[in-house]
């Protein structure tokens, strides 16, 4: 089984790639999609795009992605948890 591991950010989204097999995990790929923070619409679009390209390559069967727990500045965490967000990993599921 493939699981994908997201971690959302208004300009770092990390992710990462795991496969489990035998009772055992091996890492398959990791990393961080870089935005600029001046436009969400562009940001959301460059970040639809990367991890559309990270789901096809490595075709997961399950996602996880963290939600926000805590903050210690309320305007980041609005901006983390935006609901616009949630639309773009949504569409991935397609891909």
């Amino acid at each position: 089984m493939r699981i994908i591991g997201i971690d959302p950010g208004s300009t770092l989204i990390g992710y990462g790639l795991v496969e489990y097999s035998g009772s055992k995990f091996s890492c398959l790929d990791y990393g961080t999609i870089v935005n600029t923070g001046k436009d969400k619409s562009q940001d959301y679009q460059a970040t639809e795009k990367r991890l559309a390209q990270i789901i096809k390559k490595y075709h997961p069967d399950v996602a996880a992605i963290e939600r926000l727990f805590f903050f210690s500045n309320q305007k980041t965490a609005l901006a983390v948890s935006d609901p616009d967000y949630k639309k773009v990993s949504s569409r991935c599921g397609g891909y």
